[in-house]
C-alpha cells in the first residue's frame, strides 16, 4: 500500500513561480505568486496547470499596473493563447481597486442571482 505524496505549498507554487516569470519577467516572480495566492487551497492549486495560474495572476498584475488611483479597473474576457499568452475554458472576471470592504462578497452575490457559477475565486 502506497501512501499518498504529502506536497508542500512551496512545491505546488514552484511550477506556477515559474511559468509566472516567464509570462511577467518583471513581475516579482515568487514573493508575487506567494502573495497572490495565498488564500487558495493547496488542492484548489493542483486542480489546473502552472500555466493557467500564472497567465492570470500576469493578466491580473497587468490589469493593476494601468488603474489610476480611485478608479476601479475591470476585465471580463475568455483567455485565448493567441490574444493573452495564456488559455482557460471559463470566463474570468478581475477586478483592481482601492480597498473596498465587501466588494468580493457582493459581486458573489450578483453573479449567483444571475444564476452563474463561481468555479474559483483568488482574492489577495
Amino acid at each position: 500500500m502506497s501512501t499518498p505524496e504529502v506536497r508542500t505549498r512551496e512545491d505546488v507554487l514552484a511550477p506556477i513561480a515559474t511559468a509566472f516569470a516567464e509570462a511577467a519577467p518583471d513581475g516579482g516572480g515568487a514573493e508575487f505568486v506567494a502573495r497572490y495566492f495565498r488564500h487558495v487551497p493547496l488542492d484548489e492549486l493542483t486542480s489546473r496547470t502552472a500555466d493557467i495560474y500564472a497567465g492570470a495572476a500576469a493578466s491580473h498584475l497587468e490589469l493593476a499596473r494601468h488603474r489610476l488611483p480611485g478608479v476601479a479597473n475591470v476585465r471580463v474576457y475568455n483567455p485565448s493563447t493567441e490574444a493573452d499568452g495564456w488559455s482557460n475554458a471559463r470566463t474570468i472576471i478581475q477586478v483592481v481597486t482601492d480597498d473596498m470592504p465587501f466588494l468580493v462578497d457582493s459581486t458573489t452575490v450578483e453573479i449567483n442571482r444571475q444564476g452563474l457559477t463561481l468555479h474559483l475565486i483568488i482574492h489577495p
